[in-house]
């Protein structure tokens, strides 16, 4: 053999041996962050009759979003025991309205909360009061987030929050709208925002489109709008929730806000006729199981769970009631009613009764306080 040939053929095998390599590794070995190995996680939303619960459950991290009303902590307590929950790492309150808060401090007492997640807006009232004052009790962590943040919830688990207008008076439009993803899945959690909140984020060109879509206020038509419905479950699993109480005296969910999730999703479920509802994925693949609940209602009694708080409780029910005969104002678009003189009433004023008012699913104006 001829000595140059020798060291040519040489010189082939390395490069040949290394090109082998290289795509052996690409087609056994994929670079995709994606095809990390993640953890089973729950995403489970509570049946708590009228009002909002959600949990997050990534291995022993738990994170609730938001708590419901007093008269259902014994319902969520049990919730919370059947998925393995016994510390809550962070608390995220949307806004402080009684039926998505006001078993807040019970909850930071109870699970050891860490980490709570509320919006800029505070309120007058005795459940508010008693969450604020349970957060310095406990020494919890407070974080106010902003339009845009993104926020760590749990390992692999972040919140990308698409609005929380700190400038805002109205509590429903201060509320946490948050898309939460786990891997390729990704859940939506509105809070009780209004139409006008959620044309802003439409505007704002930020992904919506989610797995899970919780509607806004339990299926009121002051949210829930067309083009943001649609959007919303422009997604692989086009699953829309509506947490809400069965036979309850707001109307709640509206038919023609059911009628236009029917149309785009591709289920749709509801509290009040699943019970719990508890999706599980592993950041690719989701599955949806249901938990029938048996409710707590006027069963719970606040002073015989928590003495402390007996007092407070009896305060609370006595400044809470109100003749339901009582004239109120409200405007043709707005989620409120008011007193007679409030700002709000400028371009519109409508004269009716609280118990009317009550009826629409409207509440008390935070600035009026009527």
């Amino acid at each position: 053999m001829n000595p140059s040939n020798q060291g040519k053929t040489g010189t082939h095998i390395p490069f040949i041996f290394i090109l082998f390599l290289a795509l052996f590794s690409v087609s056994v070995f994929p670079d995709n962050v994606n095809a990390k190995a993640l953890k089973n996680a729950t995403f489970a939303y509570l049946d708590v009759a009228q009002g909002n619960a959600e949990l997050i459950k990534i291995g022993n991290q738990a994170v609730l979003i938001d708590t419901g009303k007093h008269s259902e902590y014994s319902t969520l307590q049990s919730q919370l025991k059947r998925l393995g929950v016994k510390t809550i790492s962070t608390l995220v309150v949307t806004h402080p309205d009684a039926d998505h808060m006001e078993s807040a401090d019970d909850v930071i007492a109870d699970y050891h909360v860490k980490k709570i997640i509320l919006p800029q807006i505070a309120s007058t009232t005795q459940c508010y009061k008693r969450m604020m004052s349970a957060i310095s009790k406990h020494k919890v962590k407070r974080i106010h987030p902003r339009t845009g943040s993104t926020l760590k919830l749990a390992p692999s688990c972040k919140g990308t929050v698409l609005s929380a207008d700190a400038s805002s008076s109205d509590t429903n439009e201060a509320s946490i709208v948050m898309r939460v993803t786990y891997g390729s899945r990704s859940f939506l959690y509105m809070g009780d925002a209004t139409a006008r909140v959620e044309n802003a984020i439409l505007a704002s060109g930020k992904a919506v489109a989610s797995d899970i879509y919780l509607l806004s206020h339990h299926g009121s038509d002051t949210a829930n709008g067309v083009l943001f419905v649609k959007k919303a479950l422009a997604s692989k699993y086009k699953t829309a929730i509506i947490s809400v109480g069965k036979n309850n005296s707001y109307g709640h969910p509206v038919a023609n806000v059911v009628r236009r999730a029917e149309t785009y999703a591709k289920a749709l479920y509801r509290t009040d006729q699943k019970g719990c509802i508890i999706a599980t994925t592993n950041g690719e693949n989701l599955q949806i199981k249901f938990k029938k609940v048996t409710h707590s209602g006027s069963s719970y009694n606040r002073s015989s769970y928590r003495s402390s708080g007996a007092t407070k409780s009896s305060a609370a029910k006595s400044s809470s009631v109100k003749d339901v005969s009582e004239v109120v104002y409200i405007t043709k678009t707005g989620t409120k009613y008011h007193t007679k003189n409030c700002r709000y009433l400028r371009s519109s004023s409508i004269k009716t009764t609280l118990s009317k008012a009550k009826s629409k699913g409207l509440t008390p104006c935070s600035v009026c306080k009527p």
